[in-house]
């Protein structure tokens, strides 16, 4: 409750609405954070999911079915995949 309460502190002082967001949901159980998510579109996930650290991004990503975890991050990659 401490930690929700002083991430929620935190994202009030923040200037982006992104990064107020990302701190509330990185606040939060990967898997709460994710069931949210889901109802959002893959490029505000993607946003949110960018300002996070890794290893937050990495654990709420996990979440999501892997047909949805892949369309998110395909999104987040140069055109073309990366494919040579």
């Amino acid at each position: 409750a401490n930690a929700v309460r002083d991430a929620r502190n935190d994202a009030m002082n923040t200037a982006l609405p992104e990064q107020r967001l990302a701190k509330i949901f990185a606040a939060m159980s990967a898997k709460d954070a994710a069931k949210v998510m889901e109802q959002m579109p893959d490029a505000d996930v993607r946003s949110i999911l960018a300002m996070m650290n890794d290893r937050t991004a990495a654990a709420v990503l996990s979440q999501f079915s892997a047909t949805r975890a892949a369309a998110i991050t395909k999104g987040a990659l140069p055109s073309g995949g990366g494919k040579p």
